[in-house]
């Protein structure tokens, strides 16, 4: 992370370093004319841990110069290290490098940086010692945030990615949402209706006419499907669990009992939790094992695979229900209420439009299309938004048998100084699987931790 801590006014940091360096860099000019001047503060005391960038403008006359710029750290920095020690400047004469604060011990030395005609600059920095990991053993709250979005696979997964893209471009989810119903959820309509899918149809072609269309004529059904998709996406792309980690180790291996206990849903800056109890799923708490490794020299805490079934269906029809229909222009309460209440009469027009759109002048325009494509807006409306209430219900029910398995590294951290471990960081790996199929996976690079000893 990028370290704004406790700046200190450069005149007082260098009087601090003068017997480590023995005086301060000046931002005067060089024999050449050119000037090297550092951009922002000359002096920061950092944690362990932290990084902080370091930026200089190269410069002659005012005027930005192209060249580059060395950097070096003067005295021992006991472990703290510059990301890069030559670097280019760019369009505006400016170059930058990062200090990482990974030191073994407090440190108190120089970062200076040099360019050719120019007087060199130093930055005074010092880091404070390292915070040892303490003692793990005890209890934790562990707050997690996942991004669904970029993993979303399967059926389950196409049909949150269209939700997720109704905030972006409605028209064109709305088209693909109505071909899935058509072409794969059959059986699950009415009568087993089956509708034909004219090849005209698609969806990146029609879905800004249809976007228009709608904006045109059924403006409030336009806006709250929009505006679900974004809520959606917010509370998709940072979902947040709540959970209780049990640590026992002994040595350098040891076991936990991990167990959820509720969800947080962030969105438009705030953040709704809700406990199992909350949403009816009190019975879902029991707590898993999980084999647990402890390294006290690096300070790491490594959570062996293991997996916490919920469902997880249900949270997501609460992140619906609770956030995100009320903040909606609608009375409605689920998903299917919502459907039920849109688009009263548009369908009509809505297919007119279409049938010109796809039509020839001078030709005819295709056979029933435009009796198609209003029926397939009423079904739509009428049944797609129950369907999709039912769909996500069942990611998770008992007969789906969902898990999710998850596998986490962290660092654990004595912030205290009490001899105990106080927070713990990190983040996970693992998959939402549905039946043993894999619905969404998770990757360390989307996904964070952060446990506090209770």
């Amino acid at each position: 992370m990028t370290s704004t801590k406790r700046a200190i006014p450069g005149a007082i940091a260098c009087g601090a370093v003068l017997s480590l360096a023995g005086a301060c860099g000046s931002d005067t000019d060089g024999d050449g004319g050119a000037t090297l001047s550092i951009v922002g503060d000359q002096a920061h005391a950092l944690d362990s841990g932290d990084n902080v960038e370091l930026t200089v403008s190269y410069t002659e006359d005012d005027d930005p110069l192209e060249g580059e710029v060395e950097f070096s750290i003067e005295g021992d920095a006991h472990g703290a290290s510059l990301v890069d020690q030559v670097v280019q400047t760019d369009a505006v004469g400016e170059a930058s490098t990062t200090l990482v604060g990974d030191n073994e011990e407090a440190a108190s030395f120089q970062v200076e940086a040099s360019a050719p005609d120019a007087a060199s600059v130093t930055w005074n920095i010092s880091i404070e010692e390292p915070i040892g990991p303490g003692d793990p053993n005890g209890t934790y709250r562990v707050e997690s945030s996942l991004d669904l979005v970029p993993g979303l696979e399967g059926d389950v997964g196409s049909i949150l990615q269209v939700v997720v893209e109704f905030g972006d471009e409605p028209g064109e989810a709305l088209i693909r949402y109505f071909i899935y119903l058509a072409e794969e959820l059959s059986d699950a309509l009415p009568g087993g209706i089956e509708i034909p899918i004219p090849d005209e149809i698609d969806p990146e072609l029609l879905g800004p006419f249809l976007s228009q269309i709608l904006e045109e004529h059924a403006g409030d059904f336009y806006n709250d499907v929009a505006e679900l998709g974004s809520q959606f996406s917010q509370i998709s792309q940072d979902f947040g669990l709540v959970t209780e980690l049990e640590i026992s180790v002994d040595g350098d291996s040891g076991t936990g009992d991990h167990a959820l206990t509720g969800v947080q849903l962030r969105h438009d800056g705030e953040v709704d939790e809700h406990t199992m109890a909350d949403m009816e799923l009190e019975d879902e708490v029991d707590a898993v094992d999980v084999d647990i490794e402890f390294d006290e020299e690096e300070g790491t805490i490594e959570l062996e695979i293991h997996g916490l079934p919920a469902s997880y269906g249900q949270m997501l029809l609460v992140a619906f229900e609770e956030a995100i229909l009320p903040q909606l222009d609608s009375e409605a309460s689920t998903l299917a209420e919502f459907g039920e209440e849109q688009l009263d009469g548009a369908c009509e027009t809505l297919a007119t439009e279409l049938v010109e759109l796809l039509t020839d002048e001078g030709e005819d325009p295709h056979e029933d299309l435009e009796s198609m494509i209003e029926s397939g807006c009423d079904l739509l409306v009428a049944q797609g938004f129950q369907l999709l209430e039912n769909q996500i219900r069942d990611f998770g029910d008992d007969e789906a048998d969902i898990v999710l398995s998850l596998e986490g590294e962290g660092v654990a951290q004595d912030t205290l100084g009490d001899g105990n471990t106080d927070t713990i960081t990190g983040s996970w790996e693992g998959a939402f699987e549905v039946g043993g199929n894999v619905v969404i996976t998770l990757d360390s690079d989307d996904t964070s931790f952060e446990a506090d000893r209770e």
